[in-house]
């Protein structure tokens, strides 16, 4: 099966990037992280490649240690080439670099360092059959998040209108 949701982040936040796939998992999405889907004996980056091309949608665990990982890079680059929906997700509060400002400033990102991961991730998850509803990202793209969350212009997604 296809995955949906690929999640990109650094080794070093690895139990982290566990809790939000098993969250999403939990209600409902199918996830692929490399540690845990790629089969041992296969080769590595032919494995994230054709994983992120199979995916309809990146979520970035954006972290310090993401920020520094060429191979977190790659993945988003990879991603972006491809044209997916991209999710630039903070749970920490940092200057994002220069770098990811200029490559993911037009995506969008969820800044939760506020609430737990599971409630920031509210703003992500949300069925197929409901595309157009309040508060979730479809699948297909359509971006929508509520209003605990900041936009990346610094706005409250539930106060656009």
């Amino acid at each position: 099966m296809d995955p949906c949701i690929f999640i990109s982040h650094s080794h070093r936040d690895q139990a982290l990037a566990e809790a939000i796939c098993a969250t999403l998992e939990s209600r409902g999405q199918r996830c692929w992280m490399a540690r845990r889907d790629i089969l041992p004996g296969s080769d590595w980056i032919d494995g994230i490649l054709d994983a992120i091309k199979r995916s309809r949608l990146l979520i970035l665990l954006y972290t310090p240690a993401a920020d520094q990982s060429h191979e977190v890079r790659d993945e988003y680059e990879r991603a972006r080439e491809l044209g997916l929906p991209i999710i630039v997700f903070r749970i920490v509060d940092f200057e994002a670099s220069e770098r990811v400002r200029h490559r993911l400033g037009l995506y969008h990102w969820l800044d939760a360092w506020d609430l737990s991961p599971e409630q920031g991730l509210a703003g992500v998850v949300c069925r197929r059959s409901m595309p157009h509803s309040k508060g979730c990202l479809s699948l297909a793209g359509r971006v929508a998040c509520r209003g605990a969350f900041r936009c990346s212009s610094g706005t409250r997604c539930g106060d656009r209108k």
